[in-house]
C-alpha cells in the first residue's frame, strides 16, 4: 500500500512522492515547499515558502515567516526589515498583492526583531505561531459618513471592522487590500444581514469592494435593475484573453480560487447573482442569461479572446449564454463546463452519491471517509433537525404545524425551475472537466446530446475539490 501511494502515474509520466510540493511546466521542475509545511485558510491551501519567498524578493524585507493563528486561521507574516519605522503595511501589502492571489496575501504583517532558529540554524516554524503580536487597545478611528450622513454605511463600515480588525475602515477601503478573504466576507454579510434585517450576498460585497460600494448598491431601488453584478476577480491585460464565469445561484467566492489560477495576462470576471430586497428573484436559466447578456455588453472585449465557464450548474448558464452570445455575432472561443450535470440528472441523488462514495471502499481511504463523515455532518442545520422534531412532536399531540410560508421549490440551494432547461447547443467549441468521482452517465454522456464534438477531460478529485480543476485548467 505505502509502495503504491508513494509511486504514482501522472498523465503516463511515472513520479515519486518525497513530500516536496512542486510545480512541473514544460519538463521543468519548480520547487514551492514541502507539504507537510502547508497552511488550511478559509479552505484555500497556503504554501507558507512561496509567500516567503516572494516576501523576501521585496527591496525592504531581510526575512520572513508566515504562520496561520486563530480560530478561524488567518495568515500573519512576521518580518524584518531594514528600517521599522519607515515600515508601511498597507505598501507591503500591495505590492505583494501585485505578486500573489488574493487569497494568499497575509491578513496582518508585524515587524520582528529577528525570526526565531532550531538548533540546526533553520526556520523554526512552531516558534514562530508563537510570536507576539502587537495588540491595541485604543478604540478604531471614526470614519467620516457617507454624503448625507449615511446610517447604512455606517452600519456597512461597522460590520467591516468587526471582521478585518485591526485593519482601519474608511469608505473607500478596499476589501481585499485591507486582508478580507473568505470567511471574513461571511462575517460580513452575515453581520450586516443581522443589522439590516435581510440577507445581504457576498457577490455585493465583492462587486461593490468598498464600504462606499457596498453602500451604492444596498441603496433602495430606483426602477429596474439588474440582478447581475459583474465581479472582478482579475484585471488581466488589456489585450489578453477574457474569461467570463457564470455562478449562477451559487456563491461566487467560489470561484476566486479558480479565478487565481490563470495566468496574469487574462482578465477574469464573474457575472454574479445578487438579487436585492424588493426585487422579484429569477428562478430561470433563460430569464437569468438575459440579464447575463445585458452585463457582458458593457465588458471590453473587443478583439479579445473570449471563453465562458461555468462550475456545477453555472456550466448550464455558461452554454446558454455562449449560445446567445455566438448568435448574436459576439466572439465566442469556447464554454467551458466544470463538472456540470447535464439538467435533471442531479435528482438522481443516490446514483450520484454512490458513483462518489465507491471511491472511497478501498485500503488506506480512512482519513478520507472520516472528513466527508464531517463534511456531511457539517450541512446538516442543527435548526432544521429541530423544526422536524417539533413538527413531529406537534402531530403526536393532535395538533397541526402551522404551514410554511409558500417558496418556490428547490433542488438544495438552487430553484428546481433551473433544472428543467433544456440546454441549447452553442454553436462554439465546448469542453468538460469532470470529476473522477462524478457519474460520466449523468455529465458527459448527457452532454454530447447537444453538443457532439465536446472535449472531455476527467480530473482527479470531486464535485466540490476545486484544487483538482485548477490544475487541470
Amino acid at each position: 500500500v505505502a509502495t503504491e501511494e508513494r509511486f504514482v502515474t501522472v498523465d503516463d509520466v511515472g513520479w515519486y512522492r518525497t513530500g516536496d510540493l512542486v510545480r512541473e511546466v514544460d519538463g521543468v521542475v519548480r520547487f514551492l515547499g514541502r507539504t507537510d509545511d502547508q497552511l488550511n485558510v478559509g479552505g484555500v491551501r497556503a504554501e507558507p515558502a512561496e509567500i516567503e519567498r516572494e516576501l523576501d524578493s521585496l527591496p525592504s524585507v531581510d526575512a520572513s515567516v508566515v504562520v496561520a493563528v486563530g480560530t478561524p486561521a488567518v495568515l500573519v507574516a512576521h518580518v524584518v526589515v531594514e528600517d521599522p519605522s519607515a515600515f508601511d503595511e498597507a505598501d507591503l501589502r500591495r505590492r505583494l498583492g501585485d505578486r500573489l492571489p488574493t487569497a494568499l496575501v497575509p491578513r496582518r504583517f508585524v515587524v520582528q526583531p529577528s525570526l526565531p532558529l532550531s538548533a540546526n540554524g533553520k526556520l523554526d516554524r512552531a516558534a514562530a505561531r508563537l510570536l507576539p503580536e502587537p495588540v491595541s487597545s485604543e478604540p478604531p478611528a471614526a470614519s467620516p459618513s457617507a454624503p448625507g450622513g449615511s446610517r447604512l454605511a455606517e452600519e456597512i463600515m461597522a460590520a467591516w471592522r468587526s471582521a478585518l480588525a485591526p485593519a482601519p475602515i474608511e469608505l473607500d477601503t478596499d476589501f481585499f487590500e485591507a486582508g478580507g478573504d473568505s470567511l471574513s466576507a461571511v462575517e460580513i454579510v452575515t453581520d450586516l444581514g443581522d443589522r439590516l434585517g435581510h440577507d445581504v450576498a457576498i457577490a455585493t460585497l465583492l462587486s461593490g469592494r468598498t464600504p462606499g460600494g457596498m453602500a451604492a448598491a444596498l441603496q433602495p431601488l430606483a426602477g429596474h435593475e439588474s440582478v447581475i453584478r459583474p465581479v472582478r476577480f482579475r484585471p488581466g491585460r488589456p489585450d489578453g484573453p477574457v474569461i467570463v464565469m457564470t455562478p449562477s445561484w451559487d456563491d461566487v467566492f467560489g470561484y476566486q480560487a479558480l479565478a487565481e489560477a490563470f495566468p496574469d495576462e487574462f482578465e477574469v470576471v464573474a457575472l454574479a447573482y445578487d438579487v436585492q430586497p424588493g426585487q422579484v428573484p429569477v428562478n430561470r436559466v433563460p430569464e437569468l442569461v438575459t440579464e447575463m447578456v445585458q452585463v457582458f455588453a458593457t465588458l471590453d472585449t473587443t478583439d479579445r479572446p473570449v471563453a465562458i465557464l461555468g462550475w456545477s450548474i453555472g456550466g448550464v448558464s455558461a452554454t446558454e449564454l455562449a449560445a446567445r452570445l455566438h448568435g448574436a455575432g459576439a466572439r465566442v472561443d469556447a464554454a467551458v463546463l466544470v463538472d456540470t450535470f447535464f439538467p435533471g440528472e442531479e435528482r438522481h441523488l443516490w446514483s450520484n452519491r454512490w458513483w462518489k462514495y465507491k471511491s472511497m471502499i478501498r485500503r488506506g481511504a480512512g482519513p478520507e471517509l472520516r472528513k466527508e463523515v464531517r463534511l456531511f455532518l457539517a450541512r446538516r442545520s442543527p435548526r432544521k433537525w429541530a423544526a422536524r422534531l417539533g413538527r413531529r412532536l406537534l402531530r403526536w399531540s393532535g395538533t397541526e404545524p402551522l404551514a410554511p410560508t409558500a417558496a418556490p421549490p428547490m433542488v438544495g440551494s438552487f430553484p428546481a425551475e433551473a433544472f428543467g432547461h433544456q440546454p441549447t447547443p452553442p454553436g462554439v467549441p465546448v469542453v468538460l472537466y469532470r470529476a473522477s468521482t462524478t457519474n460520466p452517465a449523468r455529465t458527459i454522456a448527457r452532454w454530447r446530446t447537444v453538443a457532439p464534438d465536446i472535449v472531455d477531460v476527467e480530473v482527479e478529485g470531486r464535485h466540490r475539490g476545486f484544487d483538482s480543476i485548477m490544475h487541470a485548467g
